[in-house]
Order: C-alpha cells, then sequence, then structure tokens
C-alpha cells in the first residue's frame, strides 16, 4: 500500500514512494498540489489513485465503486478525510493524522511532535509496504489577500463546494 503523513502545526505532508504492480517494485510521487494550494495524498491502488487525481484536477471522471483509495488533504482551514459516498471532503478535528498501510507507526511519530517526513522515514523502517525517500511539500504562506468563502463562513457545516475538491 503506501504511508502518507500530514501536520498543520508542521505545515507538511509527507508521503513514502514506493509502487507495486505485481512482482514489480517501482518509485512514484504521490502527493498532489491542487490550484487552492492544498496538498492531497491518497494511499491504496496505484491506478485508482491516478484516476482519482485526474478528476480532482477536473480531467475526469470518478465512479465511487472504485473507490478502495484513502485520501487525506492539509489544507489552510486544515486536514480533511475525502468521503466517497457524498464525493466531498469533510474537516477532521486532529492537528496531524497518516493513512495507508503504516499509519500506525506514522501516527506514534506525529503524537510526540515529530514532523511528516520523519513519521514516513520510521514506518519504513517497519512496514514493507511502505518505501524510501520520502515525498515532502510544505503547505505555502497563505497570500495576504483574504477571499470570502461562503461554504467556510459557517464552522458547523462540513458540506464543501467543488473549489475544495480543485475542480475548476
Amino acid at each position: 500500500m503506501t504511508t502518507i503523513a500530514a501536520s498543520a502545526t508542521h505545515r507538511s505532508m509527507a508521503a513514502d514512494s514506493k509502487a507495486c504492480t505485481d512482482d514489480i517494485h517501482f518509485g512514484v510521487f504521490k502527493l498532489r498540489t491542487m490550484p487552492d494550494g492544498s496538498i492531497v495524498g491518497a494511499a491504496g491502488e496505484w491506478g485508482v489513485i491516478l484516476k482519482f487525481y485526474k478528476f480532482l484536477e477536473g480531467n475526469g471522471e470518478f465512479d465511487d465503486d472504485d473507490a478502495d483509495i484513502s485520501v487525506l488533504r492539509l489544507s489552510h482551514d486544515g486536514l480533511h478525510l475525502f468521503d466517497f459516498r457524498s464525493m466531498q471532503f469533510y474537516p477532521i478535528r486532529q492537528k496531524f493524522f497518516a493513512i495507508g498501510s503504516g499509519n500506525g507507526l506514522a501516527m506514534g511519530v506525529l503524537a510526540t511532535g515529530g514532523s511528516p517526513k520523519t513519521a514516513i522515514e520510521v514506518a519504513a523502517q517497519w512496514d514493507e509496504a511502505t518505501g524510501l525517500p520520502v515525498e515532502v511539500i510544505n503547505l505555502k504562506r497563505k497570500s495576504n489577500a483574504t477571499t470570502l468563502d461562503p461554504a467556510r463562513t459557517d464552522r458547523k457545516s462540513t458540506r464543501l463546494n467543488s473549489s475544495h475538491l480543485g475542480i475548476s
């Protein structure tokens, strides 16, 4: 599978680079920066993840029957998981989170204040489906220009519009 770790405190997301098809192991880039500046990482079958990334970028459709993946997003609003039933991201309360086969190891590192990069390095030592090198993307600073987003004015609401998906 894979391991993805993110921390709102560290303002970064990290992923391992190992992918497998049958008996072939190869390295890939698993994280994506969306047009809104958020960072998205997915764990699961690589072909399904690529199809999902095309959907997020507005270049394809995604059938939720293929949704045997987990998706984590880091934005200026915090961390979010993707719900395939409603086809939207929803915010989570945690300041750090990890998904994938090495998530338990990564969460332990994050809980002690470790960075997402360190969390992936530790997971790669013990989880055979997590491999080095580590990919890290830092959340860019928010610009000084403030835009009012109606989907985020009500903090109790978990419904997000398509702009939060990175879809034009």
